[in-house]
């Protein structure tokens, strides 16, 4: 895989849209666009932020790919510029600058994977299959590794079924951000006249007609007709094995 196609993978591992994605890296959404296409790279200010916020190396993006990023080639048109001493320079400034950011990311690796943030979960399931009754159910709080919860994360709930394989896996628990509309093709948490559902939403305005989807072929879509009562509580954002 190529940079572009690893860094949209990683997003749509995090379950983040790509304006969400943006925001947090304080780029615009067309300017993702055009990295998760390979129209263009990050610059360094971006690469940055990648690491800073997602602990995300950009070695780990770029693989074997040989890609530069913005100020990059620059700096290495700079480098090849140089004479023996100003590269000897460059070299020694740059072997100590490396291994101090090593230090210390390594650091803030240990730090981080000690944080916790605490959630609420229903006690009751929400199924990803042929639906259960919601009730009032009462929740308990639940600490999760900081790295394994999506930004914009309300609550979480357990996932009952197997409608949503392999996209969210039976008996996990799915984050969810409190929305009461998603886009089209997003996965969410639903209502259906009582009935609650996982399942991604499938909007065809051409035809006036709402289906909720399942991830696994075997289970058939579930049509919304103009007297159902249809809900939405949220945006499934990303999942976690208990």
């Amino acid at each position: 895989m190529n940079f572009n196609e690893k860094l949209k993978a990683f997003r749509k591992e995090k379950g983040l849209s790509q304006q969400d994605f943006a925001d947090s890296l304080g780029i615009t959404p067309r300017t993702l666009y055009s990295y998760e296409e390979g129209k263009s790279y990050p610059n360094l200010e971006v690469v940055n932020r990648l690491q800073s916020v997602y602990n995300l190396r950009v070695e780990l993006l770029d693989g074997e790919s040989g890609e530069l990023f913005g100020q990059e080639r620059t700096l290495l048109k700079k480098y090849r510029a140089c004479d023996e001493r100003g590269k000897g320079m460059v070299d020694t400034v740059l072997d100590y600058e490396y291994n101090r950011t090593v230090d210390l990311l390594n650091k803030n690796d240990n730090e981080i994977s000690e944080l916790t943030v605490t959630i609420q979960v229903p006690y009751e399931s929400m199924a990803a299959g042929f639906g259960n009754y919601l009730s009032d159910s009462s929740y308990e709080k639940i600490d999760f590794p900081v790295s394994k919860v999506p930004n914009g994360t309300d609550y979480g709930v357990r996932i009952s079924g197997d409608s949503m394989n392999p996209t969210i896996p039976d008996g996990c628990i799915a984050f969810v951000r409190c929305r009461p509309a998603i886009e089209n093709g997003k996965i969410g948490l639903f209502s259906l006249n009582g009935e609650g559902y996982c399942k991604r939403l499938e909007v065809d305005s051409e035809n006036c007609t709402i289906q909720l989807i399942s991830d696994n072929d075997k289970y058939k879509p579930i049509k919304v007709s103009a007297d159902d009562y249809l809900h939405t509580y949220g945006e499934v954002l990303g999942w976690t094995e208990i």
